[in-house]
């Protein structure tokens, strides 16, 4: 997956289709899991972020989504 280093780009990529929400959370989760060891995070809702992200990718393809749809937070 391409890193974005701009919400403009990110933004850009999810209205052109080139990208989609669900694949940027998962690639987030994955770096989430592969960098485990450093105990950066309490919790994770890996399932809840899917389904969110899921439900924002329709909000996008419908053109109803809001300012900072897409934004991995």
């Amino acid at each position: 997956m391409v890193i974005f280093r701009s919400y403009k780009k990110l933004k850009e990529a999810l209205l052109n289709n080139t990208t989609n929400c669900v694949k940027v959370t998962t690639y987030f989760l994955n770096e989430i899991r592969r960098k485990q060891k450093l105990n950066a995070f309490v919790e994770v809702f890996e399932s809840e972020s899917l389904l969110r992200a899921a439900e924002i990718d329709k909000r996008i393809q419908a053109g109803k989504q809001g300012r900072l749809a897409g934004m991995v937070i």
